[in-house]
């Protein structure tokens, strides 16, 4: 997608000479004239840089500044000036604006001052990238916390992030029965006379959905002029419908990006939907939670698809039989083992990717991820439990571990248990920076980590599990 920079100035010639210009380069490029104007197009649209002149009608450049990073914390601003007071400069050293051009200037500076802030800016483009995630991971939060009784909550937030985060106006959920009509769960952004065509609508969608793959996006035109973005919920357990995106007449199509967000937002429908209680007997949870934890991970990183999830959990509660644990710890370091990197969702995504070696303090980062996702994990009631071997998944005998460093008879075995499962799979997958083991050497390392990381009839009952001819 585009970045898109946003260009602030009173001069009706200066702005479309800087939006000609950037947008050869090929960058999406809106303009306003004014603070009130400016704020219009920020609060409707994702901005990556505002570049904006101090001097402008009304309230200054400085003031839409700050009042734009109140709502975008990180958000990259160059601010233009055609005289340099000593206030302004202060104001803009306390607001850490990242560029500073004084009038009268080549219009290649600015673009030089554009690509530099954009291009130097990485962190900052992963925090506001993590900004664009954590609404999907709070939503994965409510529905994994949710009760039978209040489904329709989050499905509700389902329809908020989905008018928040696209061009869309409207949105709904509807289910669709073995007989009879489509039937809506959920709406948003219907007018009550809008509201007399939804029944309408539902039939149609019901009937050019029915072929469509499960998730996969379709742009369809109901009415002239009205497009529509809608994807199948994943079916098992009941669940047949779908959900749809309406958008106003007079915009234009929706974007990939756009229909990447509804593909995930069809898995989490469904998953609201099918979300039941833990079963009695161990078991990796729910494809859709598992699908979602993969669909959340940067792809280039080596992480788990939903299967090899669910194929790492059972291994986990198989080497927890064969040690003899209980019913309920097997549950428990399958559950441990599937939301181990919960955390890395977290993370920024260059670091996850990087293929050269990692700095001590990129690798103090890079740990923080078993923190983080045992943090997260610990506000879903059903998984408190398991967040403790989250934590403590990365633990070592030999106190070389993280994140405390605990050593010995202090580890429990369950914790021990997920960290040998999860590293014999890190070991047989491939990493940005290497390719993966193969089995037998992948065994001969675990043999060395024996009595020195892990526990010695972990390690061995592990290599049992997977000796040649058996299935992980």
């Amino acid at each position: 997608m585009k970045q898109h920079i946003l260009i602030v100035d009173d001069e009706a010639l200066f702005r479309e000479i800087c939006k000609e210009m950037l947008e050869e380069y090929g960058y999406r490029v809106s303009v306003a004239e004014d603070v009130p104007s400016a704020q219009t197009i920020l609060s409707a649209d994702q901005v990556d840089l505002l570049v904006t002149d101090i001097t402008l009608p009304g309230a200054d450049g400085l003031y839409l500044v700050e009042h734009a990073q109140e709502a975008q914390p990180d958000l990259p601003a160059i601010v233009i000036t055609g005289y340099l007071t000593q206030e302004n400069m202060l104001r803009t050293l306390n607001l850490g604006v990242r560029g500073f051009l004084t009038k009268p200037f080549f219009y290649d500076e600015l673009f030089q001052s554009v690509e530099k802030v954009l291009k130097h800016s990485a962190a900052t483009q992963d925090r506001l990238l993590l900004n664009r995630y954590h609404p999907l991971i709070g939503l994965g939060e409510e529905i994994l916390s949710q009760t039978d009784k209040d489904v329709l909550a989050p499905l509700q937030s389902v329809l908020t992030i989905a008018l928040n985060h696209t061009a869309a106006s409207q949105a709904v959920v509807a289910t669709i029965p073995a007989t009879g009509q489509p039937k809506l769960l959920a709406s948003d952004g219907f007018t009550p006379q809008e509201e007399f065509h939804i029944p309408a609508y539902l039939a149609q969608l019901g009937a050019r959905l029915q072929d469509q793959p499960a998730g996969e996006p379709l742009v369809l035109e109901l009415t002239s002029g009205q497009l529509v973005l809608a994807a199948r919920l994943h079916g098992g357990s009941g669940v047949n419908g779908f959900l749809a995106l309406f958008q106003i007449e007079g915009k234009s199509s929706f974007s990939k990006e756009e229909e990447g967000l509804i593909r995930l937002l069809s898995v989490q429908a469904s998953l609201a939907l099918r979300q039941e209680a833990l079963p009695t007997t161990p078991s990796a949870p729910d494809k859709a939670v598992l699908d979602l934890l993969a669909a959340l991970q940067p792809p280039a990183v080596g992480s788990w698809s939903g299967d090899e999830r669910a194929s790492y959990a059972h291994l986990a509660i198989e080497l927890a039989a064969a040690l003899g644990l209980s019913t309920e710890d097997q549950q428990l370091v399958a559950d441990a083992t599937v939301f181990h990197d919960l955390g890395k969702t977290l993370l920024p995504a260059h670091l996850l990717d990087k293929r050269g070696p990692l700095t001590a303090s990129e690798r103090e980062t890079i740990q923080t991820f078993v923190d983080m996702g045992a943090f997260r994990l610990a506000r879903v009631p059903a998984y408190r439990k398991a967040s403790t071997l989250v934590l403590s998944h990365r633990e070592r005998l030999d106190g070389n571990g993280y994140p405390q460093g605990t050593q010995g008879g202090a580890l429990p075995l369950t914790a021990q248990i997920v960290g040998v499962v999860t590293y014999w799979s890190a070991l047989r997958s491939d990493r940005p920076y290497r390719g993966s083991y193969s089995r037998d050497a992948a065994i001969q390392v675990m043999q060395r980590e024996a009595g020195r990381g892990y526990r010695n009839d972990v390690v061995e009952k592990l290599l049992e599990l997977v000796a040649p001819g058996n299935r992980h």
